[in-house]
């Protein structure tokens, strides 16, 4: 599609606030949202042994790592089901594979 519209978004993922007033404010200058993709992880300090890490640093890794991509779809799926032909599009790396992935440098990741 040529002439096609951008608009990036500043948001915090693992904000419930944050992620529903951005999409608030995008429904203020759009009616539909065909395009949504979700590109955000960490991968934090001390993550190195999966029986060592803390309950914390794992609770903050799930929460953006998985639920941040699942809190953002929800949040704009109204202005997707506007769109013709919606897509949601997940980013990731290869660390979070579950064969071969962060091998034992991140399990939390």
């Amino acid at each position: 599609m040529k002439g096609g519209k951008v608009t990036f978004l500043e948001l915090d993922i693992a904000d419930n606030a944050s992620v529903t007033a951005a999409a608030r404010e995008l429904s203020k200058t759009t009616d539909h949202l065909d395009v949504l993709v979700n590109n955000a992880g960490i991968m934090v300090d001390g993550d190195d042994a999966i029986l060592k890490i803390s309950d914390e640093l794992f609770r903050k890794t799930i929460e953006t790592n998985a639920l941040g991509a699942l809190r953002v779809t929800r949040a704009f799926a109204p202005l997707l089901a506007k769109s013709k032909a919606p897509r949601v599009i997940n980013v990731s790396s290869g660390g979070g594979q579950l064969t071969g992935g962060a091998d034992g440098w991140s399990p939390a990741y």
